[in-house]
C-alpha cells in the first residue's frame, strides 16, 4: 500500500547527500535517459564542469500513449518498442504526434530552444558547442531536470513540499535566486516512460480547488509564497 505522506524532496536531499560524483542529475522513475547522454556529457569543455553556478538542463520528452492501463510492465514494453535511441528517431516521433516535449499540469515546456532538434541533428556537434542558451520563460513553473556540480553552497530540496506538485520547480527557482545560470544540453535527452498515474498525483488533482477564479492545487500556495521571496526575476536566465 502507498503511503498516505511521501517525503519526495527529503529523499532528494538525502540522496545529493550521498552523491559521490562531481556532479549529480536528479530525474523521476519513469524518466529515462538516451543511450549516450553520459558519455555526452562527459564531453563538455572543462571550463563548464567546473563551473559550480552553472545548471545543465536536458531536455525531457514524453512518449504518448492512448491510455493510462495496463501494468507496470505493458508500460516499459510499449516505450522500448518505441524509444528512441538517437536524436533523428526523436524527431520522427515527435513528427508523428508520438512524443511531445514534457509539460506540467497543461503548461508545454518553453525551455527548450526552438532550433534545439535542428542543430541537434548535426553529423557532429563540438564539444564548445554542446550547450545552448537558456531564453527567458514566461512562467516560474517549468520543470527542469539540471545537472550541477555538487558543492556544499547548493541550496537544499525545502522539505515542506510532499507528495505531488511543485517540489522541483521550487528549487530550480531557488538555484535560479542564488545566482545559478542555466544552459541547454544539445547532445542527449529524457524520455518519460508512460504509466499508470499515481495515487500521489490523482490526490493532487482531486484536491485541486476554485478560488477567486483559478484552480489552486496542492502545494501551489506555498510554491507562490516561496517565488515572492526569491522574485520575479529569477524567471529570467
Amino acid at each position: 500500500e502507498y503511503f498516505k505522506y511521501f517525503p519526495i524532496n527529503l529523499l532528494r536531499n538525502i540522496a545529493i547527500a550521498h552523491v559521490k560524483t562531481t556532479h549529480f542529475l536528479i530525474v523521476d522513475l519513469y524518466t529515462w535517459p538516451s543511450e549516450r547522454l553520459y558519455r555526452n556529457l562527459l564531453q563538455l569543455p572543462r571550463k563548464y564542469l567546473e563551473d559550480e553556478k552553472l545548471g545543465v538542463v536536458i531536455p525531457a520528452f514524453a512518449m504518448v500513449k492512448e491510455s493510462d492501463d495496463g501494468s507496470i510492465s505493458d508500460c516499459v514494453n510499449f516505450f522500448q518498442s518505441l524509444y528512441p535511441p538517437n536524436i533523428h528517431i526523436l524527431n520522427n516521433l515527435i513528427n508523428a504526434n508520438r512524443t511531445t516535449p514534457l509539460n506540467t499540469l497543461g503548461h508545454v515546456a518553453q525551455y527548450i530552444p526552438d532550433h534545439w532538434l535542428e542543430t541537434s541533428q548535426a553529423v557532429s556537434v563540438s564539444s564548445d558547442s554542446l550547450l545552448e542558451d537558456m531564453k527567458c520563460c514566461d512562467t516560474s513553473k517549468e520543470m527542469l531536470f539540471v545537472m550541477l556540480r555538487k558543492t556544499a553552497e547548493i541550496p537544499p530540496f525545502d522539505t515542506r513540499f510532499v507528495n505531488y506538485g511543485f517540489n522541483r520547480q521550487e528549487w530550480t527557482e531557488h538555484l535560479r535566486s542564488k545566482g545559478y545560470s542555466f544552459k541547454v544540453f544539445r547532445d542527449g535527452y529524457l524520455v518519460e516512460v508512460p504509466h499508470v498515474t499515481s495515487p500521489f498525483k490523482n490526490q493532487f488533482l482531486d484536491r485541486a480547488k476554485e478560488e477567486r477564479g483559478r484552480m489552486v492545487y496542492p502545494n501551489q500556495k506555498l510554491f507562490e509564497k516561496k517565488m515572492k521571496v526569491y522574485g520575479e526575476g529569477t524567471k529570467c536566465v
